[in-house]
């Protein structure tokens, strides 16, 4: 639950432009458990006032599972993304959805086929509908696994290196820079395992931010 009281000092540094302690104020009321949309653009805002655009990126994306299709949000990403002036990954149609958004719709278009294949008599037409009902259930609970689990991450450094290991004893096979996407597949004792140019590579997870 928020604190009104907080919050409005948040609001006041923002307001008189002081965005380094509004950012300090906006994390303060942050709740990982709970995120709140509009604290995570407000934050984002301020990071963005202050050049890290990086860490702005990140927050606008954790928004952005929260509340995919609101306008202010993607213009704000925009923004973000023509300042960085990067090539960023096509990310999933998924994060047009939330992950509850996904659970009803998997929910209801089973309910609507097992009901619909019960009122069918025609042997074709049931073999038809079954098959149909697995395709979409297998489509819809991938969609929704992968929505829950998928790690995606934001440079917030103004650049990362990338070893082919999971310390920096290993090769170096490329570099990030600030305000790129990266998928991330595993993370270990402060590394992250992330896709790289069609390889796996290793980056330290101190300077990404999840989404």
């Amino acid at each position: 639950m928020l604190d009104n009281s907080e919050l409005k000092v948040a609001e006041d540094y923002y307001l008189q432009g002081d965005f380094e302690l509004a950012t300090e104020a906006y994390l303060g009321l942050s709740d990982s458990n709970s995120p709140n949309p509009k604290l995570l653009v407000n934050k984002a805002v301020c990071e963005f006032k202050q050049g890290n655009y990086g860490a702005s990126l990140a927050d606008l994306y954790r928004a952005k599972k929260l509340i995919p299709r609101d306008s202010r949000l993607n213009t704000n990403i925009e923004l973000v993304q023509d300042e960085l002036n990067l090539d960023q990954p096509n990310l999933s149609f998924l994060n047009y959805f939330t992950v509850n958004e996904l659970l009803i719709a998997l929910l209801v278009t089973n309910i609507f086929f097992v009901f619909r294949w019960r009122l069918t008599k025609s042997k074709i037409m049931r073999f038809f509908i079954s098959f149909v009902f697995v395709i979409v259930f297998i489509v819809s609970t991938y969609s929704y696994i992968n929505q829950k689990i998928l790690n995606y991450a934001v440079v917030q450094s103004s650049s990362m290196k990338v070893y082919s290991g999971n310390n920096d004893s290993f090769s170096e096979i490329g570099e990030l820079l600030e305000g790129q996407i990266v998928n991330v597949k595993s993370r270990h004792r402060g590394w992250s395992q992330i896709s790289y140019n069609d390889q796996l590579g290793w980056v330290q997870e101190d300077n990404l931010g999840y989404f």
